[in-house]
């Protein structure tokens, strides 16, 4: 991998966290192109990957961004659910003086 492309894709892991971190799910899910896989694999064994989501278990698999929306959306709805019932579910360190 050439460092441009090694640079870019830290930037663009970067980012995705930052985002997340913001919790700015639309800018997130521009991110990813409507037909993008988004896949977290689970552990065979302490050094091995699993290889297929249709087969083996993973920790997250979508197999279009329709899953990682649906995702954002309840990650949404449970803020909103949590904020209408007064809850800081985040710890801000604010609240904690």
């Amino acid at each position: 991998m050439s460092p441009e492309v090694s640079d870019a894709a830290r930037e663009l892991v970067s980012l995705e966290a930052w985002l997340l971190d913001q919790r700015d799910w639309d800018a997130w899910l521009g991110l990813y192109a409507e037909d993008a896989e988004y896949w977290l694999p689970c552990w065979e064994d302490e050094y091995i990957l699993t290889k297929n989501p249709n087969t083996e278990v993973s920790l997250i698999y979508y197999n279009s961004r329709a899953g990682l929306e649906d995702r954002a959306l309840s990650r949404i709805d449970s803020a909103a659910t949590h904020l209408s019932h007064g809850q800081c579910r985040h710890g801000n360190r604010e609240h904690r003086r």
